[in-house]
């Protein structure tokens, strides 16, 4: 029985330490919050033109170093796609709005970077 204890015992330090080392890393991440907006059609009553947030809209993330791989992530019913990235350049852009120039952004982390991205509509 007393083996049974100790073995318990070392899966709740071992889990613990597991445990703290992942939320040192989580700690260590920013989060890049994308929000993707589609703006233009045929223009309103008051020469305005129309926005909505774009559902399904891809975007793209990619160290600005050239370093590691680019993420991908398509936006939610809110049009927003959400990234945990270490701290860092990044260059975002969004495939769906037809080809346009990466947009640099640094994320810091532990800290919440906001983006909106703006589609063109003709």
């Amino acid at each position: 029985m007393k083996s049974v204890t100790q073995a318990v015992a070392l899966a709740a330090v071992t889990f613990a330490v597991v445990g703290c080392g992942h939320a040192a890393s989580v700690r260590a991440t920013g989060t890049l919050k994308v929000t993707v907006i589609a703006d233009g059609g045929p223009p309103l009553p008051d020469g305005g033109t129309r926005q909505a947030l774009m559902t399904g809209a891809t975007v793209r993330v990619t160290p600005a170093d050239g370093g590691g791989a680019t993420e991908s992530a398509d936006t939610d019913k809110a049009g927003v796609a959400v990234f945990l990235l270490p701290g860092g350049s990044y260059a975002v852009s969004s495939p769906t709005c037809g080809v346009e120039s990466p947009v640099k952004v640094t994320v810091t982390s532990s800290r919440l970077t906001p983006l909106t991205w703006v589609c063109p509509v003709p």
